[in-house]
């Protein structure tokens, strides 16, 4: 249109200066009038190439213009990833699933959509190939997969998280088999690249327990590691669920019964159940007093529960044997 405009200003140029048929008082006006009516055709082709090349752009985008959806899933469990973020081309602008994993984005064609999720490794995948709802599962980052159902650890995360807070320190039996020396404080012990399968679960003797196969040379080896210093593995018994030995001789110095001028000692055999409860108190060292003995075995059964600590997977009852004086200091005359 403007090459045509040009043409056409040309020829009018022409015309008026060579006309021999213009007369010189109407040429002024002819000159205003040319300019004016040039300005007009200017500016309407001008604007009109503006308006095309404006509609063309947008009608562009328009088609660029895709609307994508997905669900983000965790790869191992399957289930579905809530707040997982979906960024354009990596910037601030995008959108997060929702309680189902899913989330819609309109994006252009030529966008790269950032899904990512704390945690887990993120994914890049071109805005093409969301357009028909795919499903996308992210692969966690530096983490160990336990039991079903999943349990994430981190290598370095103490043994104790694993099953719950307060609770007791699990066992780690390799290819089946318990060795009190491995993995007794953290998980730092397994070597994580060698694992053929790890879950949690109870062993046969109700402890939740860590189960770790490897290849028969790298569990050979972990059986044949020793240590240089002892390790013991008794229970740990705790008076009242906090307390030791001299709390419990305490309770029961507070409690006893001595008979007027008594003087003897008595022993009593007892059982401290893997619930802390006690058992089967009998006499095995008894008193003259028949008061004495009656009063000793009440006072075992009356003891308050005990916290039992097992550092062996066996759990069996622990036996104890408790000598308790009876000691009437008042009624005894010094010589």
């Amino acid at each position: 249109m403007i090459i045509l405009t040009n043409l056409l200003m040309a020829r009018i140029m022409r015309n008026h200066f060579t006309s021999k048929a213009i007369q010189k008082s109407n040429g002024k006006l002819r000159y205003v009038v040319f300019i004016a009516i040039s300005s007009l055709l200017i500016s309407f082709s001008a604007c009109r190439t503006l308006k095309m090349n404006t509609f063309s752009s947008n009608n562009k985008e328009a088609n660029d213009s895709i609307l994508i959806s997905g669900t983000v899933i965790d790869a191992i469990t399957h289930l579905p990833l809530n707040g997982a973020f979906e960024l354009i081309n990596g910037d601030a602008k995008g959108t997060f699933s929702d309680s189902t994993g899913y989330f819609t984005l309109k994006v252009l064609n030529t966008d790269t959509i950032h899904i990512s999720y704390i945690g887990f490794k993120t994914k890049r995948i071109s805005a093409s190939d969301l357009t028909a709802g795919p499903t996308i599962a992210l692969d966690t980052i530096n983490t160990v997969l336990i039991g079903n159902p999943v349990v994430r650890i981190k290598p370095t995360m103490d043994l104790q998280w694993l099953y719950y807070e307060n609770g007791p320190e699990p066992f780690i039996y390799v290819n089946g088999e318990w060795y009190p020396w491995f993995g007794k404080y953290n998980l730092d012990d397994i070597p994580y690249d060698k694992i053929i399968d790890l879950k949690v679960k109870d062993d046969d003797y109700g402890n939740r327990a860590v189960f770790v196969e490897y290849p028969s040379e790298i569990a050979d080896s972990i059986k044949n590691t020793k240590l240089d210093y002892f390790i013991n593995t008794d229970p740990v018994v705790l008076f009242g669920g906090k307390g030791n030995d001299a709390d419990m001789i305490k309770y029961i110095q507070e409690n006893q019964v001595i008979p007027d001028g008594a003087k003897e000692r008595v022993v009593v055999r007892f059982f401290i159940n893997p619930d802390g409860s006690v058992s089967d108190a009998s006499i095995i060292k008894a008193a003259k007093n028949e008061a004495i003995n009656k009063d000793a075995i009440q006072l075992v059964n009356s003891l308050p529960k005990f916290k039992v600590i097992y550092l062996t997977p066996q759990r069996t009852p622990i036996y104890r044997a408790l000598p308790i004086v009876y000691n009437d200091t008042s009624k005894i005359t010094l010589k």
